[in-house]
């Protein structure tokens, strides 16, 4: 799925929310992810950069391995987090699996001129 594809599906979702959604679905569905962003935003306000980690993750990853690493650590909390927002609002979670180190390796070179930094959805 590339980043058009993407940006399509939320809009039909977010206009299909509007269009059939109960009243104050959109304020509440705005408010959880306002709570969301608050677990990792920094003291400024601010989301964390990647680059920069974050309160979870200290310090940049140094390798491709350290990512997916990383990732399979993060991964139950993120799932965790993600299911109570959707069966809050009567949706079916389903977690995916985390990105392969095949297709982490192929992003990065393919997508992000060998800045492994910049895969921002190996846990999905």
């Amino acid at each position: 799925v590339d980043k058009q594809e993407d940006k399509e599906k939320f809009g039909d979702a977010w206009t299909n929310l509007i269009e059939t959604g109960g009243l104050g679905d959109e304020a509440r569905l705005l408010n959880s992810l306002k709570q969301l962003a608050s677990l990792t935003e920094l003291p400024s306000g601010k989301q964390p950069s990647p680059v920069h980690g974050h309160k979870f993750r200290p310090a940049p990853l140094a390798t491709v391995d350290a990512l997916l690493a990383d990732a399979e650590e993060v991964a139950p909390r993120f799932h965790a987090i993600l299911k109570a927002l959707v069966l809050q609002f009567g949706g079916e979670y389903l977690a995916g699996p985390n990105k392969s180190r095949a297709r982490a390796i192929e992003k990065i070179e393919n997508d992000y001129s060998g800045n492994h930094l910049k895969l921002v959805d190996v846990v999905r």
